[in-house]
């Protein structure tokens, strides 16, 4: 009987440290990811549109101007704000699915670069079904 009951407070025990632990979905987990993205200041912020036939030509749109800078908030808001520091009107909607997917603006985008450790850039790529969609943000 004295074996049976240490055999299972032993087990017991085992079973509510492994249940305590917490996994992530990934290796470097989301809180990482958004931790690098909310620091500094973005300074390149384009979007090019490729539609068929032609993949080689887009529409190209710088969405900053001279001195401008995107910032993304611990709200799940990317917003604009001018060199002085002074917030524009303009704002995006983001949130990270896994460290590969991001929300931006309401539509799904694949991140091309390893966002483990420090990173400055980020490749945003939609391939939808009537054309492709890439945004480049960099610090």
């Amino acid at each position: 009987m004295n074996v049976f009951l240490r055999f299972f407070s032993l087990a017991f025990i085992a079973v509510i440290l492994f249940s305590a632990c917490s996994r992530t979905r990934d290796a470097i987990g989301l809180d990482t990811i958004n931790n690098q993205v909310k620091t500094g200041r973005w300074v390149i912020f384009e979007r090019n549109v490729y539609t068929p036939p032609s993949s080689s030509t887009a529409v190209h749109t710088d969405l900053l101007a001279d001195g401008q800078y995107l910032k993304f908030e611990s709200n799940g808001v990317a917003r604009i704000y001018n060199g002085d520091g002074s917030q524009t009107a303009t704002s995006y909607t983001y949130s990270f699915t896994d460290t590969k997917t991001i929300i931006f603006n309401g539509d799904t985008y694949k991140i091309q670069e390893n966002l483990a450790g420090a990173f400055n850039k980020m490749t945003l790529v939609n391939d939808g079904t009537l054309s492709k969609t890439v945004y480049t943000i960099q610090r």
